[in-house]
């Protein structure tokens, strides 16, 4: 949506689950894992959901862009329906995401899509939505049935086993190695629905581009290069 004319407009903690998009499966041990404050706005993350299923609703929703169906039949050790699908053989659209092995060359950036193997006691392996890497290159995650209880995480946290790999949305700026702002106060305002520098009819960082919805500021994106405000009825953006 636009601006209006005028004014109004990695090595990963600790943790075990199982995940597929069926809701009938769900099994895992709930073990600790490491938590920290979210540093990206996670308000349009769905509840009750299958892990899969939690991201296949938050990124059409919120970024327009369409995360695969796992198919409904094994492919080696990664059992159907299982989110280890997603990475292994029902990969994303490519002109959508960027596809990013975790071999040690290029950390996750915020928003990602984190693909987690199968094991053993869990053959549907996992599927998260990156929240931030922090200073140790711990990778914090927001997601559904962590803990085999099929809510959302209460805050980010870390996963126990190393992710096959992470899809980048390509019409998002990367992360630069800082740690992204935390997201605005709920009750921050601003006008008609659309993506505003800070600045720009909303208070906020001018190297910084918001989204707002139904009156309600979220931050969209840390601009690495500054954020272009464009003339009214057109959305601003990172340069």
């Amino acid at each position: 949506m636009h601006k209006s004319l005028g004014m109004l407009c990695v090595a990963v903690g600790a943790l075990s689950f199982a995940c597929s998009s069926s809701p009938t499966e769900s099994v895992g041990n709930g073990a600790a894992a490491a938590t920290q404050d979210a540093q990206a706005d996670w308000s349009g993350f769905p509840d009750y959901q299958q892990c899969l299923v939690g991201v296949q609703l938050f990124y059409p929703a919120r970024f327009d862009a369409h995360v695969p169906s796992a198919r409904n039949w094994a492919t080696g050790s990664c059992a159907s329906e299982g989110a280890c699908h997603i990475w292994i053989d029902d990969i994303p659209d490519p002109d959508v995401w960027e596809r990013i092995a975790n071999d040690g060359s290029e950390p996750p950036s915020t928003y990602d899509l984190i693909v987690f193997p199968e094991t053993s006691a869990n053959p549907w392996g996992h599927i998260a939505s990156v929240d931030h890497v922090d200073a140790n290159g711990d990778v914090y995650v927001m997601d559904d049935n962590y803990n085999s209880d099929e809510r959302r995480a209460w805050k980010p946290h870390t996963v126990w086993r190393a992710a096959y790999g992470w899809y980048h949305l390509r019409a998002l700026p990367k992360d630069t190695g800082a740690p992204p702002q935390p997201p605005p106060p709920q009750s921050a305002w601003c006008p008609n629905n659309g993506l505003y520098c800070g600045g720009d009819y909303i208070q906020g960082d001018a190297n910084t581009l918001y989204r707002c919805s139904g009156h309600a500021l979220a931050i969209e994106a840390s601009c690495s290069n500054g954020c272009q405000v464009q003339p009214d009825g057109y959305d601003d953006y990172c340069r």
